[in-house]
């Protein structure tokens, strides 16, 4: 058995809504772009079924006007008994700080496994800390455009 965990956090002086606006943005950490259809929580899960091995991908949605606005995508994969044999989950949880004006951004990822792991820890935490950089950087880009600017159409 194999458990890997990483977790990081950054506060920003900007409002929540812009930085959720910045995450959904973020190119490269979803698997399609939730910004134009994203309106209120929303759960979509998917089955596949390859050779003796079924693997479930769920998205969860928590939408920006919800406090806090929360994204969770986990794939977990089951063998042919049902037992879960690998599970991989990333979440993010962004909060305003009503005092400060700015926001909280969370992130935590964890990998497991049920027996040998089949790829190296340090592969798995490079592999992690690239979905939280992607994430990062393009809060750190946005930060950079005029609040006026138009960003994502």
């Amino acid at each position: 058995m194999v458990e890997v965990t990483l977790k990081a956090e950054i506060t920003h002086p900007i409002p929540k809504a812009r930085l959720v606006e910045a995450f959904l943005g973020a190119g490269g950490f979803f698997p399609y772009n939730l910004l134009p259809t994203i309106t209120n929580a929303e759960i979509q899960e998917a089955i596949s079924i390859e050779g003796r091995q079924r693997r479930t991908v769920r998205h969860t949605v928590k939408a920006q006007d919800q406090e806090p606005f929360l994204y969770n995508h986990s794939t977990v994969d089951r063998d042919e008994l049902g037992g879960i044999s690998r599970e991989i989950s990333h979440e993010v949880k962004i909060t305003a700080l009503p005092l400060e004006g700015g926001s909280v951004c969370k992130y935590a990822g964890r990998y497991f496994t049920v027996g040998p792991g089949d790829i190296p820890e340090e592969e798995m935490m490079r592999a992690m800390r690239g979905k939280a950089s992607v994430m990062f950087g393009a809060i750190e880009a946005y930060l950079e455009v005029p609040s006026d600017a138009v960003l994502f159409e």
